[in-house]
């Protein structure tokens, strides 16, 4: 059984050497098809059709009567819309990035349009692992590990919104749910490495929009240093000085997401490695400890890169970084923040008196979510995501098109300087030296 997230993981490394030493041309000819773009897609292609096959082949079944019988009746044409929005988010961010990579082959800004090209990636890449998790989990409650719809009411109780690890743990510790061996944990650990894998592809999108930001800014800065009138060139020294303090702390917080996320996915694939010996009461604790440091530096990254944007916006001039920022860190909050408000409503939803919770419980939509167990949960909760990639996907289009001027800039007005070089300008004096007769 073909684990994404791990393959993933791995193709994410290899792709990350393969970009630093030829990422579009290799000894000057171009890579039509071995460039590491072409490469990723290819490959999210078809981890996404592996999924999709997996959950039609669990949706039409033998059994397909029976797995249906246990859901709410909305909730048959929500997941079967899934694997239709996941091929659209992925054959529309294929489209638009193939519009960057022709930018990049012309040798119109090609490292702008690199960065362009790995952030419009985040919503296929987020789509494909999602419909991987969901395709798992579906798998997994029609394959006869879960209850029957009989036995659940003797069930003691869990809190439906803790997540997939609570899935395990509710599994485990009720034998009337017939046990759960080592099929089962293969099960989980291989939804929950897919999600894992997932948000490390978002951090690294969020890496890639603050370095192109920053950048952006630092070669506007750099353009008025040269040529502008006397006084412009003395703020333009000042504001370059004021960048560079603000840049280091911006990387602090969006570097710690990005680690924090290689750290989180990088020990969810070694328990896949090893899913029969797994400790369940170790590996949620470890996880808990690194969701915590997602959700602090995760905050933390977006606080930093929307600092940079609101400071220095009147130097991004056409690069619309507003819509931008929204695009990129929409994902983030989905993934962080978005299950704690399901969870929050769950509480509220338990502390009400029972005419009101009864109340609650005939809103439609509201009162099912609210009454779901956990794997009921986490399968409306990941198809929900692959929406959201679909939304993310629509205002990439509107947020990121190939043909904005601000990718020029560098053509129209000279080569920007390099880092060094804008390090060295830094540390030039406010006031020039007087020239001696």
């Amino acid at each position: 059984m073909l684990d994404s997230g791990l393959v993933l993981y791995g193709a994410l490394l290899v792709l990350f050497l393969w970009r630093l030493l030829c990422p579009w041309r290799c000894c000057g000819q171009w890579l039509e098809y071995a460039n590491y773009a072409s490469l990723l897609f290819t490959l999210n292609m078809l981890l996404l059709l592996y999924a999709i096959t997996v959950f039609l082949h669990t949706a039409f079944g033998s059994n397909s009567h029976e797995t249906w019988a246990v859901f709410v009746p909305w909730m048959k044409p929500v997941m079967m819309a899934t694997p239709v929005f996941s091929l659209c988010t992925f054959w529309a961010c294929a489209i638009q990035t193939m519009s960057h990579v022709q930018k990049i082959r012309e040798g119109y800004s090609p490292m702008k349009h690199d960065r362009a090209v790995q952030i419009l990636a985040l919503p296929a890449i987020f789509s494909t692992m999602t419909m991987s998790s969901l395709a798992r989990l579906f798998e997994f409650q029609s394959s006869g590990m879960m209850a029957s719809p009989a036995a659940v009411p003797s069930v003691t109780p869990l809190p439906s919104m803790m997540g997939i690890r609570s899935v395990m743990q509710h599994l485990s510790f009720n034998e009337t749910l017939g046990g759960a061996g080592p099929e089962a944990e293969e099960f989980i650990i291989q939804s929950e490495t897919c999600l894992r894998v997932a948000e490390l592809y978002e951090a690294w999108a969020l890496y890639q929009f603050a370095k192109l930001t920053l950048e952006l800014i630092s070669d506007n800065l750099a353009r008025k240093e040269r040529s502008g009138t006397q006084e412009q060139k003395l703020v333009a020294r000042a504001l370059i000085r004021a960048h560079g303090a603000v840049e280091s702390l911006a990387w602090l917080g969006v570097a710690s997401f990005l680690i924090v996320c290689v750290m989180q996915a990088g020990w969810s694939v070694i328990q896949l490695t090893s899913a029969d010996t797994v400790d369940w009461e170790s590996y949620e604790k470890s996880i808990n400890y690194f969701e915590g440091a997602g959700m602090i530096s995760s905050c933390a990254a977006i606080y930093n890169v929307h600092i940079v944007e609101s400071s220095f916006d009147e130097h991004l001039e056409g690069f619309n970084p507003l819509m931008k920022f929204v695009t990129v860190k929409i994902l983030v909050s989905f993934a962080f923040f978005q299950r704690g408000i399901f969870a929050g409503l769950q509480v509220m939803d338990s502390s009400l008196p029972g005419i009101m919770k009864g109340v609650v419980t005939r809103i439609p939509f509201i009162g099912d979510i609210l009454n779901f167990s956990e794997i009921e949960f986490e399968l409306f909760y990941v198809s929900l995501l692959i929406f959201e990639c679909f939304f993310v996907c629509i205002l990439h289009w509107w947020a990121w098109s190939a043909d904005e001027e601000w990718y020029n800039e560098e053509e129209q007005s000279g080569r920007s300087r390099s880092p060094r070089k804008l390090a060295e300008g830094e540390r030039q004096p406010l006031v020039p030296k007087p020239v001696e007769a």
